[in-house]
């Protein structure tokens, strides 16, 4: 059983990938997992602001909260 240090688990990237194990791996596949994350938050962030009062409402999410998320920057 593998064991993460409080390091590991500020690491945005430990966080996106399915256990701690994975955090081992090679800095080059690191670097590209964490982009992708990176890219998917834009894109759905974009996709979330396109989005009226009434979607938002059906999905349980405030004007005020999507709007908060969307000025988020993409590394959080």
């Amino acid at each position: 059983m593998t064991t993460c240090t409080k390091t590991e688990q500020r690491i945005s990237i430990a966080q996106s990938l399915p256990n701690c194990e994975s955090a081992v791996i090679d800095p080059a596949t690191r670097l590209l997992t964490l982009l992708k994350l990176w890219i998917n938050r834009s894109k759905q962030r974009k996709q979330l602001a396109t989005l009226d009062e009434r979607f938002l409402k059906d999905v349980g999410i405030s004007k005020v909260d999507a709007n908060q998320e969307i000025a988020k920057p993409f590394w959080r």
